[in-house]
């Protein structure tokens, strides 16, 4: 199990997990340098997205390693495809899913904690589902892609929702006094990526490690045609 935690768990909480921090220093960065215009913040939105990819295709790389496969290449472009439809959704879906729960009230008056902590744990279960899905398929192909998936989603979105759950218990609420000026909903949403993310690598870890054979003997699949990265 610490094998698993060290190859699959902490790089996926390092690489996905940091992904969201790394591309926030980034943005900052051209904002300070950059005048406040249309173009500025174009650069900071594709920078910023852009780095986030790299660290995804990063992870693919780590995870064909960890399990003994030379697909590095293929791993990392792959990655880099999934980590970007997979966030452009969670973030265009969370946006659509604010307007309706946090703008228009279709609700009610659900406090702002409680919509954050049913929304955002599912929005990073499906990424991590998406993300498993990819690095299982490619590595031993579509069935354990999509089994693993959901198995990797689910491991997430409880993980990022316990998070949420004791940040809260602990005083860091969502949307609760001082949020706005303490920046309370991205630490906390940083948080909980870096656990959902541990959760989800280490279930993928242990799925691919109880596979038996190396990678390049397992069942071709359209998404692995080849031996070699």
């Amino acid at each position: 199990m610490k094998r698993i935690l060290r190859e699959y768990g902490l790089p996926a909480a390092l690489l996905l997990g940091g992904a969201l921090p790394l591309g926030f220093l980034v943005a900052f960065a051209i904002s300070a340098a950059l005048p406040m215009h249309r173009l500025a913040n174009a650069a900071q939105a594709v920078a910023g997205f852009a780095v986030m990819a790299v660290c995804g295709g990063l992870w693919g790389q780590s995870v064909a390693r960890a399990a003994g496969s030379r697909a590095t290449t293929r791993l990392f472009w792959g990655a880099v495809a999934g980590f970007i439809v997979g966030a452009l959704g969670a973030v265009l879906g969370l946006g659509v899913l604010e307007q309706i729960f946090v703008e228009r009230r279709a609700l009610g008056p659900v406090p702002i904690h409680v919509i954050f902590a049913v929304i955002f744990p599912p929005a990073m279960g499906l990424v991590s589902a998406l993300m498993a899905f990819v690095a299982g398929g490619l590595l031993r192909g579509l069935r354990f892609g999509g089994r693993v998936a959901w198995q990797a989603g689910l491991a997430a979105a409880v993980a990022f929702l316990a998070a949420t759950v004791i940040q809260d218990l602990l005083g860091r609420r969502v949307g609760g006094p001082n949020a706005a000026a303490t920046f309370t909903m991205v630490s906390v949403t940083m948080i909980g990526n870096f656990v959902a993310a541990l959760a989800a690598g280490t279930v993928l870890g242990r799925a691919l490690a109880a596979v038996p054979g190396p990678v390049e003997t397992a069942p071709a699949s359209p998404l692995d045609t080849s031996a070699s990265g």
